[in-house]
């Protein structure tokens, strides 16, 4: 990714700039020990980052960015960009939603252009892979940003698209998330004759209430070009990032006068939902609508697989004798086996004159190796063509056995048409090969190749080297590749490994001959190809190509030395082998330049300096040198420098772990939760043990490592004035430990003496500045199972709202009495008119959850009202006393009147609550 040289520069000005930088790094020398802790010069002189520019308004040299252009001759009188919010490593989701969006139908009289929005790309391993795929597809835009959602990601992408599209700017521009799956058709219709100013479209959130605060939900939303020039014109609002990106974005629209023609998208923009899911249906969750825009939390392969599928993203599939799985094994409907127009077509040589060596690679490989078969079409598509030479490169993998790989591997089929499907077991050593070098024969009769080849997926080979190294041998009983062992010791028992081998055509079609091959398994894959050879008396021309096919090596790699199979990198190599992780394929296609084809562009950063020779680098680093001497001379306790540089994200920071960690995950985009609860566990002072196995049982459902909730939960102990002495100490411990203890000043400790009201109207006062969506109020006895009670609080309403197992127990109907003290919700809304009203004042004193439906009925309010039951409900007894009783359920959100540490214990295990427990030798548990 280096700049191009300019040809005219003379060798001294390179020396002028670098004593000039060195004249600048003393000066910032002598600045930072004058004034330590201010550091105004560094934000003028390391501001934010200049980008090199291109004239080609950001588009790569191959212009293949996802663009749907307008589907017949018509004028375009609409034009849409939509920017997708991502991370660099999540290249995954970018190969499947270039797939998905590329497959659509084509809008009527418009472009939509889709684009993929990073921050700065600071690993190496993605500075060399996004690299190649703005190269190859064009579609990324790289701003001067921090990876973090609600940290100013959305101003940089709507501040920056007027500079880098101002050549040619759209009628409107949108964002969305990476988890979301947008109609781009129906998004066009959607716009069209909408205002071009002052335009917001999207899905209004909180649906149906509080319209003075709505917004669009962040899944997706669209401004007119005029809102996006007006963003970038105000920079103000880059620090104006207090809450979720999308409730950000919504209040400075209010507050700068540009929330005018609002667009609400209701039901055709909504969260994705299936029966299977145990969520229920509202407003913004629902099932698939024909007529929709785009659909929301596409968490993984199976919602996406099922999403596509329902609007027909697989229609463009063709039968053919290349795969063999079917579609209807999950979805009904007439037998379908998958293929492309483009399956058989072939790499094209790089110049006009008659092509004499053809090549087929196979790639074995499984159906959810999605991020490496993108990878691996990338690096291929982006290499020399060879001379004189076709190489087919095809991925081989069984039976395609999972529903949503049966979609998403049709979708593949129909964009690359380069899978072949066999009808084998997924295991390297239990038949693959033999089934591959079989079935090859019989789908290329019409257009044998002169060679066949096998390969694994962490294998790169260079497509010309192999077409050379290949030209000019035996066509008959030829066997290419690494031979092992590779020192010459024991001939008789080597073999060509497994990483990749080539056999010449007559040796496939021997091996389709000889079913009885199949069954003849001894080791694994590559010694019994050998054998077969040998045995057959097939094993005659043996070409090897030590050492120009290896296993990968570089110096970071622990207890790795050279042998004649694993050295560094050489300029002729034909395939290096264990390409394991990203960074190792990054810094091999580094080395062969795979990224030689990188533009300028201000899309994305340059990709860094040129460059400096030794002595260079030696007056560069001197003055860094003195800077680091006089610093911890003069400050030997001072650490603002290294606070600076760990504050402001340097490169090195970045990158000096990534190295040693390169498969190490993103840092997570932060989610917004759907909504806030507080559950308040309305206790006694002297109960500590009963606190501890609380603290264990909620504690272990909200642990990071286990807690896929959707929502916000806080968890809090209450009780009345501490009126004992060992109280007011061992609860103040607990408070400086755990910090989950409300202690309420207005009561006495009586449940029914007003210890709810108190607690009720406390809460409203207390956290007034951050409101929760919801308040439950919860005995000490229940056992709250949180994803459960999660799931069944999402599609409640926010407002006048009243939850929970409504009363006499032989009753369903929640407006008949009033939710059971064991445990009830309330909205936001009416804990604040608790706190205020007169009713709930004078009504205080007596069976608390008796007066709690008191209040609201004689306030008119709670108008929305909810049964859990039987999710909610008491333990069953022996003997039951009533029908709130009944056994454990797995929908279960509720167990009550656990009073002992024995029936605590049967919840437990009954809900298996012990699953993590990993053995140890420092316990034993039978």
């Amino acid at each position: 990714m280096k700049p191009p040289s300019s040809p005219g520069a003379h060798p001294s000005s390179s020396r002028v700039s670098l004593f000039l930088l060195t004249a600048v790094l003393l000066a910032l020398l002598i600045y930072l020990v004058a004034f330590p802790n201010n550091f105004k010069l560094l934000e003028a002189v390391f501001g934010p980052s200049s980008s090199s520019c291109a004239n080609n308004g950001g588009s790569s040299s191959i212009s293949s960015a996802v663009q749907i252009v307008a589907g017949s001759n018509t004028a375009v009188d609409l034009r849409v960009l939509i920017g997708v919010v991502t991370v660099p490593g999540a290249y995954e989701r970018r190969a499947l939603l270039r797939l998905a969006y590329s497959l659509q139908p084509r809008p009527v009289r418009a472009v939509v252009d889709v684009r993929f929005v990073l921050c700065r790309v600071v690993k190496e391993e993605d500075r060399i892979l996004v690299a190649l795929e703005a190269i190859a597809y064009g579609d990324i835009i790289e701003l001067d940003c921090t990876e973090n959602m609600n940290d100013g990601k959305t101003y940089a992408y709507f501040s920056a698209v007027p500079r880098l599209f101002a050549a040619a700017p759209y009628d409107y521009v949108g964002k969305t998330d990476d988890d979301t799956y947008y109609r781009l058709a129906a998004l066009a219709e959607s716009l069209r004759g909408k205002a071009r100013r002052d335009a917001y479209q999207g899905y209004l959130t909180p649906c149906h209430w509080l319209p003075e605060k709505q917004y669009m939900s962040g899944m997706g939303y669209v401004v007119s070009w005029d809102v996006a020039q007006w963003i970038a014109d105000t920079p103000e609002l880059a620090g104006q990032h207090d809450d979720w990106e999308d409730v950000d974005f919504g209040r400075w629209l209010r507050k700068g006068g540009r929330y005018k023609n609002v667009y609400n998208e209701e039901p055709r923009m909504y969260d994705y939902w299936d029966r299977e899911m145990a969520t229920d249906v509202n407003c913004f969750r629902h099932e698939h609508k024909a007529f929709a825009v785009a659909v929301h939390k596409l968490k993984d392969r199976l919602k996406w697989a099922r999403t596509l599928h329902f609007f027909n993203a697989t229609q463009g599939l063709k039968p053919s004798n290349i795969n063999d799985f079917k579609l209807q094994e999950v979805f009904g409907g007439s037998s379908s086996s998958a293929c492309a127009s483009n399956a058989g077509r072939p790499t094209p040589s790089s110049d006009d004159t008659a092509v004499d060596v053809r090549v087929l690679i196979g790639v074995i490989t499984v159906p959810g190796a999605y991020e490496r078969r993108a990878l691996l079409r990338l690096a291929y598509s982006l290499q020399p063509r060879p001379v004189r030479a076709v190489v087919d490169v095809r991925f081989v993998f069984c039976d395609v056995a999972k529903e949503e790989d049966r979609i998403l591997v049709a979708l593949e089929v129909i964009a690359h048409g380069d899978i072949l499907v066999l009808n084998c077991t997924e295991n390297m050593n239990d038949g693959k090969t033999y089934d591959y070098f079989a079935a090859v024969p019989r789908l290329f009769a019409a257009a044998p190749y002169d060679y066949v080849g096998k390969t694994d997926d962490d294998t790169y080979y260079r497509l010309a080297a192999v077409a050379d190294s290949l030209r000019g041998k035996a066509r008959r009983d030829a066997y290419h590749g690494l031979l092992i062992p590779c020192d010459g010791s024991s001939p008789e028992r080597q073999y060509m490994a497994g990483f990749g081998y080539i056999v010449s055509w007559d040796v496939a079609q021997w091996l389709s001959d000889t079913p009885e091959l199949r069954g003849d398994r001894v080791q694994i894959e590559d010694m019994d190809f050998a054998r077969w050879l040998k045995k057959g008396g097939r094993y005659k021309n043996v070409y090897a190509e030590q050492p120009r096919m290896y296993d990968y090596l570089d110096r970071e790699m622990q207890g790795a030395g050279v042998t004649c199979y694993r050295h560094e990198h050489t300029a002729d190599a034909v395939g290096v082998h264990k390409l394991k992780n990203r960074l190792q394929w990054a810094r091999t296609l580094h080395f062969f330049n795979a990224t030689q084809g990188f533009k300028p562009s201000n899309m994305h950063g340059s990709g860094g300096l040129p460059r400096l020779s030794a002595s260079s680098k030696a007056l560069v680093l001197l003055p860094l040198l003195l800077l680091a001497f006089i610093f911890f001379f003069v400050y030997p306790k001072e650490f603002e420098l290294q606070a600076m540089m760990g504050a402001c994200g340097g490169p090195g920071a970045a990158d000096s772990g990534a190295a040693h960690a390169a498969a190490s995950l993103e840092p997570d985009v932060v989610r917004k939760p759907d909504f806030r609860l507080l559950i308040g566990v309305l206790t006694r002072a002297d109960l500590y043990e009963r606190r501890h196995l609380l603290r264990m049982v909620y504690g272990l459902q909200l642990a990071p490592g286990n807690n896929n909730l959707t929502a916000h939960v806080d968890v809090r102990f209450v009780f009345c004035r501490l009126y004992k002495d060992d109280q007011r100490v061992l609860v103040p411990l607990e408070i400086l430990v755990h910090g989950d203890v409300i202690v309420l000043d207005g009561c006495e400790e009586n449940l029914n003496g007003g210890k709810t009201y108190t607690f009720l109207s406390a809460a409203a006062a207390m956290y007034a500045d951050e409101p929760y969506d919801y308040v439950m109020k919860a005995d000490d006895d229940i056992f709250l199972r949180l994803p459960q009670l999660v799931a069944s609080l999402g599609g409640m309403p926010r407002d006048d709202m009243y939850y929970g197992a409504t009363i006499p127990c032989d009753s369903m109907d929640p407006f008949r009495e009033y939710m059971a003290g064991m445990a009830y919700a309330l909205s936001w809304d009416l804990v604040e008119w608790i706190a205020t009203s007169e009713v709930a004042r004078n009504h205080s004193v007596g069976t608390e959850d008796m007066l709690t439906g008191l209040w609201l009925r004689l306030g008119g309010k709670g108008k929305n009202r909810f049964n859990a039951k039987p999710a909610i409900h008491d333990y069953l007894n022996p003997v039951p006393v009533d029908q709130c009783e009944h056994e454990f359920m797995p929908s279960t959100i509720g167990v009550h009147r656990l009073k002992s540490n024995p029936r605590w214990a049967e919840a437990l295990k009954y809900f298996n609550f012990t699953a993590g427990l990993q053995s140890s030798n420092f316990y034993k548990i039978d």
